[in-house]
């Protein structure tokens, strides 16, 4: 058995992560820490659980446990990694995994340095749809559209979201927010790095559209983001048309949706429906991952090449022109 431990509740996140945990056979929540926003929310849940609960983070916190799912406002990000570092716990940290590269580099560095397994949890790599697509193509991936809206942060009820807009808190509005999963499933696809970004995102950062370009000549179009301050409506989620030497794939609504619709065109086109994954599969390959001393499969350094794109978005739509990668 792991004991893992919750650090904040200010990321909506964690109310999925929790019962996944939870309902893992070699898990037990054993400590709660409530800093940040929905301090209340954090403490009912701890007494509910029966565990410990600190509001604030010490060094009593960190004594006993094996891991930690940081859902904490980006800013504290590295702080709290560099604490869990110093007690060798395990780290499973929400998106992204820093405000800046400077931090993701400390964050990346600190955990090598501690020893600890470090994962940013990227739910869309778990797909079935995602998966059949990377086991199907066999030449190089050709040209992406990619389509990722999520929900405004502000229709969430009863739960503080307020930091979402705040840019230091947060670093990012909308389309970093939801970009960065499709980014990391881009590059889950296309195995390469990114070279040249050129990005429009509209002035309240709630949408943004990016062209990338990737070093083995893939060409992506990215359009992600808040759908508006409203709602979400239900047809607005997640699209990837991926065009390769020999094939056409496309992925509709491959994330939160009970069916996903799969086709396959070669000759001629093949439908499929294919089921979802979601979070238990982030915190299985984490535990995993401990359990069996490997490394994860989404590695920081995935988090931090997906951040550097998002990065050079908001550079290239400040700046009005194409931003070269790396930074």
């Amino acid at each position: 058995m792991l004991n893992i431990g919750i650090v904040s509740y200010a990321h909506p996140h964690v109310l999925k992560y929790v019962p996944a945990f939870l309902s893992h056979p070699n898990v037990e929540i054993a400590k709660i820490c409530g800093i940040g926003a929905n301090i209340e929310i954090a403490k009912r849940d701890a007494e509910k659980i029966g565990c410990k609960f600190f509001d604030t983070l010490e060094e009593k916190f960190f004594e006993d446990l094996d891991a930690i799912y940081i859902a904490s406002e980006p800013l504290r990000h590295t702080e709290i990694v560099k604490m869990a570092s110093e007690y060798g716990v395990h780290v499973l940290c929400d998106k992204p995994i820093a405000v800046n590269m400077k931090e993701a580099d400390e964050i990346i560095e600190t955990a090598r340095k501690g020893g600890i397994k470090f994962m940013v949890p990227f739910n869309t790599r778990w797909q079935p749809a995602l998966r059949k697509a990377k086991e199907l193509i066999q030449g190089d991936v050709q040209y992406i559209y990619a389509v990722k809206f999520g929900m405004n942060p502000i229709n969430i009820r009863n739960f503080d979201t307020s930091w979402f807009f705040d840019r230091e808190m947060a670093g990012f509005g909308g389309f970093g927010d939801i970009g960065m999963h499709m980014l990391d499933a881009i590059r889950f696809l296309v195995e390469s790095d990114a070279i040249r970004v050129y990005t429009r995102i509209d002035k309240d950062d709630y949408f943004g559209n990016a062209i990338i370009e990737f070093k083995n000549g893939a060409l992506v179009h990215l359009i992600s983001g808040w759908t508006n301050p409203f709602g979400k409506a239900p047809w607005m989620n997640a699209t990837l048309e991926v065009l390769t030497d020999d094939m056409a794939i496309l992925i509709n609504k491959p994330l939160y949706e009970p069916v996903s619709d799969f086709c396959v065109f070669k000759e001629q086109a093949e439908f499929s429906d294919l089921g979802r994954a979601g979070v238990p599969s982030n915190v299985n390959e984490f535990v995993n991952s401990i359990l069996e001393d490997r490394d994860p499969i989404i590695k920081g350094e995935d988090a931090k090449a997906s951040l550097e794109i998002t990065i050079a978005g908001y550079i290239s739509s400040k700046k009005g022109r194409e931003v070269k990668l790396p930074l």
